[in-house]
């Protein structure tokens, strides 16, 4: 049984977007299962595939797979839905084979016994996302502090500082962390978002600016030992 201590709000893709096959898309990702025994995480991405047309031009069209990595964040495997080209593409950017049609994931998922079963509740606790956007909703732009806490009710007796996102009129950041009975420890999932590019007003008042967030994303396993404040959570041990 694998516990989802808290989980942030999704990123929204067209905040994301560079423009026309501008740059090397960065995938946009989030959990949906977990193997304790095999250590790996099941992220679902969606990526951008840009084509050159018949008049010299380029068309992008997004394509979606399951990405699995370590709980270190390593890549291990993906499962690329469309066509074999997608797949290509993909193996080229992570410069891999070890990519797979997107049915192929299903068996995987069953063989590695990967979990879905997932709870936002911790014994008696509940783990939130605090992010500080109000002191940046009423700008264009700017960037605001994201950070993992460990609540019961309103009190707050953990905090911890995942970093900064690029505001763009809305949030640009998506977190998880998940409780692993069998590992003893949590897992944290962190995607945030960098600003890039000039903000509004850079070359003169009436300037909307471009400014564009580039995305990054890491996984990392935290041991109990080095939450203690999470032992109030639970239970305490018969005597």
């Amino acid at each position: 049984m694998i516990i989802a201590l808290s989980l942030l709000s999704t990123v929204s893709a067209s905040s994301l977007s560079l423009g026309l096959c501008e740059g090397d898309y960065v995938p946009h990702c989030k959990v949906v299962a977990i193997s304790e025994a095999e250590a790996q995480v099941a992220l679902s991405c969606w990526w951008k595939s840009c084509e050159a047309t018949d008049d010299g031009q380029e068309s992008e069209t997004d394509f979606s797979f399951t990405e699995v990595r370590d709980f270190e964040g390593a890549f291990v495997r993906a499962f690329v839905d469309g066509e074999a080209d997608h797949r290509k593409d993909f193996g080229r950017r992570k410069n891999t084979k070890a990519v797979e049609e997107a049915g192929g994931w299903s068996k995987y998922m069953t063989s590695k016994a990967f979990s879905k079963k997932l709870s936002f509740e911790f014994g008696t606790c509940r783990l939130a996302i605090r992010d500080g956007s109000g002191k940046v909703k009423e700008a264009d732009s700017g960037t605001y502090d994201v950070e993992f806490r460990v609540r019961r009710g309103k009190d707050v007796f953990f905090k911890k500082a995942l970093g900064e996102a690029c505001w763009l009129g809305e949030t640009t950041h998506q977190a998880v962390a998940y409780y692993l009975p069998s590992k003893k420890g949590a897992l944290v999932f962190a995607a945030l978002t960098e600003c890039a590019g000039p903000p509004p007003g850079y070359f003169g008042e009436d300037d909307a600016g471009s400014q564009i967030a580039a995305r990054s994303e890491s996984i990392s396993f935290i041991p109990l030992s080095d939450l203690p404040e999470l032992a109030t959570c639970l239970p305490a041990p018969p005597k």
